[in-house]
């Protein structure tokens, strides 16, 4: 392939923007955790599922193998990520894997998913998050 051919593409990356996929940014306080890294997980699932699931529940997905899971990324209190997960055709749920959760832990994105999730983590919470359509 050409490097024309990939100007496109590259300009997509550089403003955010991949069809079909949502970025997901997260930024961790240096604070956050205890100053101890911690799991994302991301996975696709019913939200009645979503709603009864316990956090322990949820961390055991990180061991075993689950159909449901897209992503594991170990997260550096005071180190962003960024990564791109393709649209599932369900709703899709984040979850934070805190030391001692002491507040929102996870996320729900219902379709039509947005194009980009920016969340910011401080403690033991996820204390903001926004969505761009």
């Amino acid at each position: 392939m050409s490097r024309v051919a990939w100007l496109p593409a590259g300009a997509l990356l550089l403003v955010g923007c991949l069809p079909g996929y949502t970025r997901i940014s997260v930024n961790p306080a240096p604070d956050c955790n205890r100053r101890q890294p911690l799991y994302m997980l991301v996975r696709t699932l019913d939200p009645k599922v979503y709603h009864q699931e316990t956090y322990a529940d949820v961390a055991a997905k990180l061991t075993e193998q689950d159909a449901t899971v897209l992503r594991k990324e170990l997260i550096v209190p005071g180190k962003s990520k960024t990564l791109y997960v393709k649209h599932p055709k369900t709703p899709l749920a984040v979850y934070f894997m805190f030391t001692e959760p002491g507040g929102t832990w996870r996320l729900l994105l219902a379709p039509p998913l947005p194009w980009q999730l920016k969340s910011e983590l401080h403690g033991n919470s996820v204390l903001q998050k926004s969505t761009t359509f």
